[in-house]
């Protein structure tokens, strides 16, 4: 239960920071975006937390 925690947390951090990067700088828009690179981040965020990082 814990990684799953982690690795969701993880990949929404990472999601948000992906977000603001590849779309306008309009909140709207930001979190339109967020859930294609939420799950886009997910397999990166599980590999990390399997890593133990």
């Amino acid at each position: 239960m814990e990684r799953a925690t982690a690795t969701v947390v993880v990949a929404g951090i990472g999601g948000l920071a992906v977000g603001s990067l590849v779309s306008p700088p309009d909140p709207a828009s930001q979190l339109t975006v967020w859930p294609i690179a939420f799950a886009g981040c997910l397999p990166l965020a599980y590999w990390l937390v399997r890593r133990g990082m």
